[in-house]
Protein backbone atom coordinates (compact mmCIF):
# COMPACT_ATOMS: atom_id res chain seq x y z
CA UNK A 1 0.00 0.00 0.00
CA UNK A 2 1.25 3.47 -0.82
CA UNK A 3 1.02 6.39 1.59
CA UNK A 4 -1.76 7.98 -0.46
CA UNK A 5 -4.18 5.05 -0.08
CA UNK A 6 -5.88 4.13 3.20
CA UNK A 7 -8.37 1.65 1.73
CA UNK A 8 -7.86 -0.39 -1.41
CA UNK A 9 -10.67 -2.70 -2.52
CA UNK A 10 -9.79 -4.94 -5.46
CA UNK A 11 -11.62 -7.76 -7.19
CA UNK A 12 -14.34 -8.04 -4.55
CA UNK A 13 -17.07 -10.48 -5.52
CA UNK A 14 -20.17 -11.30 -3.48
CA UNK A 15 -22.94 -13.77 -4.34
CA UNK A 16 -26.19 -14.55 -2.57
CA UNK A 17 -27.67 -17.97 -3.28
CA UNK A 18 -25.41 -18.35 -6.27
CA UNK A 19 -26.53 -15.04 -7.79
CA UNK A 20 -23.72 -12.46 -8.13
CA UNK A 21 -24.40 -9.17 -6.35
CA UNK A 22 -20.91 -7.70 -6.78
CA UNK A 23 -18.52 -8.74 -9.54
CA UNK A 24 -14.81 -7.85 -9.41
CA UNK A 25 -15.36 -4.43 -7.80
CA UNK A 26 -12.48 -2.18 -6.82
CA UNK A 27 -12.01 1.30 -5.40
CA UNK A 28 -9.57 3.36 -3.35
CA UNK A 29 -9.99 5.85 -0.51
CA UNK A 30 -7.03 8.09 0.39
CA UNK A 31 -6.26 9.13 3.98
CA UNK A 32 -8.63 11.94 4.97
CA UNK A 33 -10.39 11.52 1.62
CA UNK A 34 -14.12 11.75 0.89
CA UNK A 35 -15.37 9.24 -1.70
CA UNK A 36 -18.97 8.84 -2.81
CA UNK A 37 -20.47 5.48 -3.75
CA UNK A 38 -23.55 5.88 -5.92
CA UNK A 39 -25.79 3.94 -8.25
CA UNK A 40 -29.41 2.92 -8.79
CA UNK A 41 -31.30 0.79 -6.30
CA UNK A 42 -29.96 -2.75 -6.29
CA UNK A 43 -26.55 -1.73 -7.63
CA UNK A 44 -24.75 -3.35 -4.69
CA UNK A 45 -23.68 -0.24 -2.78
CA UNK A 46 -24.70 -1.39 0.70
CA UNK A 47 -23.43 -4.88 -0.04
CA UNK A 48 -20.02 -3.42 -0.82
CA UNK A 49 -19.72 -1.49 2.43
CA UNK A 50 -21.02 -4.57 4.25
CA UNK A 51 -18.21 -6.54 2.63
CA UNK A 52 -15.68 -3.89 3.67
CA UNK A 53 -16.92 -3.80 7.27
CA UNK A 54 -17.25 -7.57 7.54
CA UNK A 55 -21.02 -7.96 7.75
CA UNK A 56 -21.06 -9.80 4.41
CA UNK A 57 -18.48 -12.36 3.32
CA UNK A 58 -16.85 -11.78 -0.05
CA UNK A 59 -16.04 -14.89 -2.07
CA UNK A 60 -13.09 -13.27 -3.80
CA UNK A 61 -10.93 -10.17 -3.75
CA UNK A 62 -9.00 -8.07 -1.26
CA UNK A 63 -9.92 -5.31 1.18
CA UNK A 64 -6.63 -3.73 2.20
CA UNK A 65 -7.00 -1.23 5.03
CA UNK A 66 -3.97 0.57 6.40
CA UNK A 67 -1.64 -1.91 4.74
CA UNK A 68 -3.37 -5.16 5.73
CA UNK A 69 -5.90 -7.33 3.94
CA UNK A 70 -8.79 -7.39 6.42
CA UNK A 71 -11.03 -9.64 4.33
CA UNK A 72 -10.23 -12.71 6.50
CA UNK A 73 -11.01 -10.79 9.71
CA UNK A 74 -14.42 -10.76 11.48
CA UNK A 75 -16.26 -7.45 11.75
CA UNK A 76 -15.21 -6.72 15.35
CA UNK A 77 -11.53 -6.99 14.46
CA UNK A 78 -12.01 -4.69 11.48
CA UNK A 79 -13.66 -2.18 13.81
CA UNK A 80 -10.74 -2.48 16.21
CA UNK A 81 -8.42 -1.67 13.31
CA UNK A 82 -10.24 1.60 12.64
CA UNK A 83 -13.14 0.86 10.29
CA UNK A 84 -16.38 2.42 11.53
CA UNK A 85 -19.80 2.62 9.94
CA UNK A 86 -23.35 3.87 10.20
CA UNK A 87 -26.52 2.26 8.85
CA UNK A 88 -29.47 3.40 6.74
CA UNK A 89 -31.67 3.08 9.82
CA UNK A 90 -30.05 4.32 13.02
CA UNK A 91 -30.01 1.31 15.33
CA UNK A 92 -30.78 3.10 18.60
CA UNK A 93 -32.61 2.01 21.75
CA UNK A 94 -35.50 4.39 22.43
CA UNK A 95 -35.47 3.73 26.17
CA UNK A 96 -31.92 5.05 26.54
CA UNK A 97 -30.45 8.54 26.45
CA UNK A 98 -28.23 9.82 23.66
CA UNK A 99 -25.17 9.27 25.85
CA UNK A 100 -26.19 5.75 26.82
CA UNK A 101 -26.76 4.82 23.18
CA UNK A 102 -23.30 6.05 22.25
CA UNK A 103 -21.78 4.20 25.21
CA UNK A 104 -23.67 1.04 24.33
CA UNK A 105 -22.27 1.13 20.84
CA UNK A 106 -18.78 1.47 22.23
CA UNK A 107 -19.03 -1.22 24.86
CA UNK A 108 -20.34 -3.65 22.26
CA UNK A 109 -16.73 -3.75 21.05
CA UNK A 110 -15.20 -3.40 24.53
CA UNK A 111 -13.74 -6.92 24.88
CA UNK A 112 -11.67 -6.42 21.72
CA UNK A 113 -10.66 -2.82 22.46
CA UNK A 114 -9.64 -3.28 26.09
CA UNK A 115 -12.43 -1.03 27.36
CA UNK A 116 -13.72 -3.26 30.16
CA UNK A 117 -11.18 -2.23 32.79
CA UNK A 118 -12.73 0.16 35.37
CA UNK A 119 -10.10 2.82 34.68
CA UNK A 120 -11.02 2.74 31.00
CA UNK A 121 -14.76 3.11 31.52
CA UNK A 122 -14.44 6.69 32.72
CA UNK A 123 -12.26 7.47 29.72
CA UNK A 124 -14.81 5.93 27.37
CA UNK A 125 -17.55 8.05 28.93
CA UNK A 126 -15.47 11.16 28.28
CA UNK A 127 -14.95 10.06 24.69
CA UNK A 128 -18.70 9.48 24.28
CA UNK A 129 -19.52 12.93 25.61
CA UNK A 130 -16.93 14.43 23.28
CA UNK A 131 -18.37 12.53 20.32
CA UNK A 132 -21.82 13.95 21.06
CA UNK A 133 -20.33 17.43 21.37
CA UNK A 134 -18.61 16.96 18.02
CA UNK A 135 -21.99 16.39 16.35
CA UNK A 136 -23.62 19.29 18.20
CA UNK A 137 -25.58 17.26 20.76
CA UNK A 138 -23.78 18.05 24.02
CA UNK A 139 -26.90 19.65 25.49
CA UNK A 140 -29.02 16.59 24.62
CA UNK A 141 -26.67 13.93 25.97
CA UNK A 142 -29.05 12.99 28.80
CA UNK A 143 -32.18 13.22 26.66
CA UNK A 144 -34.04 10.00 25.68
CA UNK A 145 -33.65 9.35 21.97
CA UNK A 146 -37.33 8.35 21.74
CA UNK A 147 -38.29 12.03 21.98
CA UNK A 148 -35.90 13.22 19.30
CA UNK A 149 -36.59 13.92 15.60
CA UNK A 150 -35.16 11.66 12.95
CA UNK A 151 -32.36 14.04 12.00
CA UNK A 152 -31.07 14.22 15.56
CA UNK A 153 -31.19 10.44 15.86
CA UNK A 154 -28.98 10.26 12.78
CA UNK A 155 -26.44 12.46 14.54
CA UNK A 156 -26.50 10.19 17.60
CA UNK A 157 -25.71 7.29 15.29
CA UNK A 158 -22.83 9.28 13.80
CA UNK A 159 -21.50 10.06 17.28
CA UNK A 160 -21.58 6.38 18.14
CA UNK A 161 -19.51 5.56 15.06
CA UNK A 162 -17.03 8.34 15.87
CA UNK A 163 -16.56 7.02 19.41
CA UNK A 164 -14.54 4.19 17.89
CA UNK A 165 -12.02 6.76 16.60
CA UNK A 166 -12.10 5.28 13.10
CA UNK A 167 -9.62 6.22 10.43
CA UNK A 168 -12.20 5.12 7.85
CA UNK A 169 -15.93 5.74 8.22
CA UNK A 170 -18.48 3.97 6.02
CA UNK A 171 -21.73 5.94 5.77
CA UNK A 172 -24.88 4.32 4.38
CA UNK A 173 -27.22 7.05 3.09
CA UNK A 174 -26.62 9.52 5.94
CA UNK A 175 -28.84 12.18 4.33
CA UNK A 176 -31.78 9.92 3.46
CA UNK A 177 -35.08 10.88 5.06
CA UNK A 178 -33.84 14.23 6.34
CA UNK A 179 -35.48 17.59 5.76
CA UNK A 180 -33.63 20.20 3.73
CA UNK A 181 -32.44 21.95 6.90
CA UNK A 182 -31.39 18.66 8.48
CA UNK A 183 -29.48 17.68 5.36
CA UNK A 184 -27.56 20.92 5.44
CA UNK A 185 -26.66 20.47 9.10
CA UNK A 186 -25.61 16.85 8.62
CA UNK A 187 -23.64 17.65 5.47
CA UNK A 188 -21.73 20.33 7.37
CA UNK A 189 -20.74 17.75 9.98
CA UNK A 190 -19.70 15.23 7.34
CA UNK A 191 -17.66 17.79 5.42
CA UNK A 192 -15.52 18.35 8.51
CA UNK A 193 -14.62 14.69 9.04
CA UNK A 194 -11.55 14.55 6.75
CA UNK A 195 -10.00 17.54 8.54
CA UNK A 196 -10.34 15.60 11.80
CA UNK A 197 -8.40 12.67 10.34
CA UNK A 198 -11.35 10.51 9.26
CA UNK A 199 -11.60 9.27 5.68
CA UNK A 200 -15.13 8.71 4.38
CA UNK A 201 -16.74 6.29 1.94
CA UNK A 202 -20.37 7.41 1.61
CA UNK A 203 -23.32 5.72 -0.05
CA UNK A 204 -25.77 8.45 -0.99
CA UNK A 205 -28.61 9.00 -3.48
CA UNK A 206 -28.67 12.81 -3.33
CA UNK A 207 -26.45 13.65 -6.30
CA UNK A 208 -26.28 17.36 -5.46
CA UNK A 209 -24.75 16.62 -2.05
CA UNK A 210 -22.46 13.99 -3.54
CA UNK A 211 -21.08 16.65 -5.87
CA UNK A 212 -20.57 19.09 -3.00
CA UNK A 213 -19.02 16.70 -0.50
CA UNK A 214 -17.04 14.16 -2.48
CA UNK A 215 -13.65 14.61 -4.09
CA UNK A 216 -14.12 11.31 -5.92
CA UNK A 217 -17.15 9.26 -6.95
CA UNK A 218 -17.51 5.55 -7.71
CA UNK A 219 -20.61 4.46 -9.65
CA UNK A 220 -21.99 0.92 -9.43
CA UNK A 221 -24.61 -0.60 -11.70
CA UNK A 222 -25.86 -4.18 -11.28
CA UNK A 223 -22.86 -5.03 -9.11
CA UNK A 224 -20.25 -3.78 -11.59
CA UNK A 225 -18.19 -0.61 -11.38
CA UNK A 226 -19.42 1.71 -14.11
CA UNK A 227 -17.29 4.79 -13.42
CA UNK A 228 -14.64 6.08 -11.01
CA UNK A 229 -13.31 9.61 -10.90
CA UNK A 230 -14.11 13.20 -9.93
CA UNK A 231 -17.76 14.19 -9.44
CA UNK A 232 -17.92 15.11 -13.12
CA UNK A 233 -18.18 11.37 -13.92
CA UNK A 234 -21.83 11.76 -12.91
CA UNK A 235 -22.30 13.64 -16.18
CA UNK A 236 -21.08 10.75 -18.35
CA UNK A 237 -23.87 9.48 -20.64
CA UNK A 238 -23.62 5.90 -19.37
CA UNK A 239 -23.85 7.06 -15.77
CA UNK A 240 -26.77 9.37 -16.46
CA UNK A 241 -28.59 6.58 -18.24
CA UNK A 242 -27.99 4.06 -15.45
CA UNK A 243 -28.34 6.32 -12.44
CA UNK A 244 -30.42 9.29 -13.53
CA UNK A 245 -32.39 7.95 -16.48
CA UNK A 246 -35.61 7.27 -14.62
CA UNK A 247 -35.62 10.65 -12.93
CA UNK A 248 -34.93 12.44 -16.20
CA UNK A 249 -37.73 10.58 -17.95
CA UNK A 250 -40.11 11.60 -15.15
CA UNK A 251 -39.17 15.21 -15.74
Amino acid sequence: MTDDVLLRVSGVTVSFGGAPVLADVGLEVPPEGFVGLVGPNGAGKTTLINAISGLVRASAGEVVHDGRDVLPLPSHRRAARGIGRTFQQAQLLDGLTCLDNVLLGGFAWAPWLGWLAPRRRAQVRELAEQALADVGLADLRHHPVADLPFGVRRRVDLARALLMRPRLLLLDEPLSGLSSAERGAMAELLAGLPASGVAVLMVEHDVDWVRRLCARVVVLDYGVKLADGPPSVLDQPAVREAYLGTAQEDQ
